[in-house]
């Protein structure tokens, strides 16, 4: 292999166990190794993994040495982001610690579970080999897989460094079983990155203890710390026979803590439901993503996606449209699809951004909406500003507090004073004879 100027990041996927057949109640483990090809430049940027767990797996876990691990919802449809915070540069032809996400199969996996996983770095946005997905099947009946703890490329048995685990026939570099073509999803292309990797690989970092090393991940729907599970399979078991059905997934690279200034890229994720029927055309899927105001330098990005930006400054549309034409097919996931931009200080507190999926004669659309909610507090500099402002006007409000005290008593030591002073003949008080004098021997 020719030495290249970049990196050459690629991931492979596969499952623990030589068997490809599976039950509801198993659980199943995959393996994610990620490695930069021989030939490649070195890598210094920091790698990031993206992986999307469809509905069908339960108790969802995700660990792995020298990676920060975020796991959006426990029952998929989940997320998982993690960030590599091992030593860098990795050199061409390292291989880096295996993550390894496992979960309890459930009836929504049938008749076959299919994991998708994607490595990216901001100088390794998108090529053939930073994609792979890994299928087994399931069956409703009970019994465990037999076969060897070792891992299985998926079931087309492709050798590396293709990578790809292709169900339907032999290897081929087309990512996440690419509909629109040959090349892989655009994954977690972040332009605006994060400020420097300090910031990635320190949990305890300016996006708080919720960021990348928080169990609980980034929520859904409105902020509320629990993410909702929008499979809305709870009465589906029949849905195979009235069309696809499409689910959306949503979150945030480094976390959902941000604070004004800072980059911020949202991925959405679109995957056809294991149990339902193939979308025929492609080309008539379509994400509508709202972003309200507070974010500015808007971008969209995505493979095999038309992107129209009603705005680069929100609030703002983004519509997107898949271009591809093949089926989509059920247990198949699309590109990814990135929005990035710089957050204003309009975001403060929140800033919930909202992304819906749609195409034709979808069985279910419970699941086709998901809205994700950021915390962002104000700038180190701006919040250090005001406090200080707040604290020099406590000191002038406690110092003008005092003055009106000190005030006070001695305007009312001058009334006595000047009373004294000013009594007339006979001890009446030296004022003015009025009307209103209170001794009727000087009225008049």
């Amino acid at each position: 292999m020719s030495t290249s100027d970049k990196p050459s990041l690629y991931i492979k996927n596969s499952h623990l166990g030589a068997s490809q057949a599976y039950s509801i109640g198993d659980t199943v483990s995959y393996v994610l190794t990620v490695s930069n090809l021989a030939g490649a430049a070195s890598e210094s940027q920091p790698i990031t993994l993206f992986d999307l767990v469809p509905v069908g797996l339960t108790n969802v876990t995700a660990s792995g040495a020298n990676w920060n691990v975020n796991l959006v919802n426990t029952t998929s449809p989940a997320a998982i982001l993690a960030t590599y915070t091992g030593t860098y540069p990795v050199a061409a032809g390292s291989v880096l610690p295996s993550l390894t996400i496992s979960g309890a199969l459930t009836s929504a996996a049938v008749p076959s579970f299919t994991n998708t996983a994607v490595v990216n770095s901001s100088d390794v946005p998108n090529q053939p080999n930073n994609s792979s997905y890994d299928t087994v099947s399931v069956a409703a009946t009970a019994g465990a897989p037999g076969g060897s703890p070792t891992p299985v490329e998926g079931q087309s048995g492709s050798p590396v460094p293709v990578g790809l685990s292709n169900p339907g026939g032999p290897s081929s570099p087309e990512g996440l079983n690419n509909p629109g073509g040959p090349s892989s999803p655009e994954g977690l292309n972040n332009p605006g990155g994060p400020s420097s990797p300090e910031d990635l690989n320190n949990p305890g970092g300016p996006s708080s203890p919720e960021g990348l090393n928080n169990p609980e991940g980034p929520s859904f729907s409105g902020g509320t710390g629990e993410p909702v599970d929008q499979s809305g399979q709870g009465s589906k078991d029949d849905s195979s026979d009235k069309g696809p059905d499409l689910q959306i997934i949503k979150s945030s690279l480094d976390g959902n803590h941000f604070r004004v200034g800072d980059d911020v890229t949202f991925v959405i994720a679109v995957s056809n439901v294991s149990k339902s029927e193939s979308v025929n055309d492609s080309s008539t899927i379509s994400v509508e993503d709202v972003i309200p105001i507070g974010l500015e330098n808007i971008h969209a990005d995505g493979q095999h996606w038309h992107f129209k930006v009603s705005d680069h400054t929100s609030p703002s549309v983004i519509d997107a449209s898949f271009t591809g034409s093949d089926q989509l097919k059920p247990g198949e996931t699309l590109p990814v699809i990135t929005i990035t931009g710089r957050l204003t200080s309009d975001a403060v507190p929140s800033l919930t951004d909202t992304a819906t999926v749609d195409v034709e004669g979808d069985s279910n659309t419970n699941n086709n909406t998901v809205m994700y909610t950021i915390f962002v507090k104000k700038h180190h500099h701006q919040q250090h500003q005001e406090e200080q402002q707040q604290e020099q006007e406590h000191h002038q409000h406690h110092e003008n507090q005092q003055n009106n005290h000190f005030n006070v008593h001695g305007a009312v030591g001058a009334v006595g004073a000047v009373g004294a002073v000013g009594a007339g003949a006979g001890g009446f008080p030296g004022l003015p004879p009025t009307g209103s004098d209170p001794d009727p021997r000087l009225r008049r």
